[in-house]
């Protein structure tokens, strides 16, 4: 791992936001580091840097923060680091989730050495990149996940008060690493965060693709699509973009 994503994913997962909280002081995050319910620093979940091999992944998927599972249940819960975890196994969780924490089938690695059912996320976003690459995806291979806020929370909740501080802080760090020419942007928040921070709300609306952008010193097309949650549109993009979009899309990473 370049010496460089290490950096990124050490500087992401230890926000002085975080320890600020919980030394006492109200910050712009403490509504998304409060949602995770804990009261000692060493059980807090990290920050999600991103999943995935970044810096040679084709796409990078971006949504707008990552879900936490809150199974009462420990040991039923995901396996993923927290606060108390030693550096090395931290390093190696991110960069090398796929496939030892979530498998090719998109079930998550629980405490007690079980996987889960499959994700829908997970699921969902497998097969939009199979359409693109017509071929069954590597996860971590072929695409990286990231977000733009990167606490991890149950519906978005305090997204909105820590946007500020983690989009200023992290999200060209992130673009730095990545080498990809695809961004694949998930659900209308990620979509209104992103476009806000680049400055292409007006321009990008209505729109399903957009580019190609200059980001991170890479021209890259971006790609707007639907949450796997949301209620209605199609999910297929076969069907979400017409034969003209598809090619470009499909172009923009050969």
């Amino acid at each position: 791992m370049d010496s460089k994503i290490e950096t990124a994913i050490k500087d992401i997962v230890h926000c002085k936001y975080i320890a600020q909280h919980f030394s006492h002081t109200y910050n712009q995050c403490s509504t998304i580091i409060n949602s995770q319910g804990v009261s000692n620093i060493d059980e807090f979940q990290l920050p999600e840097p991103f999943s995935g091999n970044i810096d040679t992944a084709k796409i990078l998927i971006i949504s707008s923060n990552p879900s936490i599972d809150k199974n009462p249940i420990l040991n039923e819960r995901e396996k993923y680091p927290l606060y108390k975890w030693a550096e090395s196994d931290v390093l190696n969780f991110f960069y090398d989730r796929f496939p030892y924490y979530i498998n090719d089938n998109g079930c998550f690695l629980k405490n007690n050495g079980y996987y889960s059912s499959p994700i829908k996320y997970e699921s969902s976003i497998n097969a939009r990149v199979s359409e693109i690459l017509e071929r069954r995806p590597i996860p971590g291979k072929d695409y990286c996940l990231t977000e733009i806020v990167h606490c991890k929370s149950q519906r978005q909740e305090g997204v909105k008060e820590a946007k500020d501080i983690c989009t200023k802080l992290y999200l060209n760090k992130v673009f730095s690493l990545s080498n990809s020419k695809l961004i694949m942007i998930v659900g209308s928040h990620a979509r209104n965060l992103f476009t806000k921070f680049f400055n292409i709300e007006n321009v990008t609306i209505g729109k399903k693709i957009f580019g190609p952008l200059t980001i991170g010193n890479i021209d890259r097309m971006l790609l707007f699509i639907m949450h796997p949650a949301a209620f209605g549109g199609p999910r297929r993009l076969n069907i979400y973009l017409n034969k003209s979009e598809m090619e470009q899309i499909k172009d923009s990473i050969k």
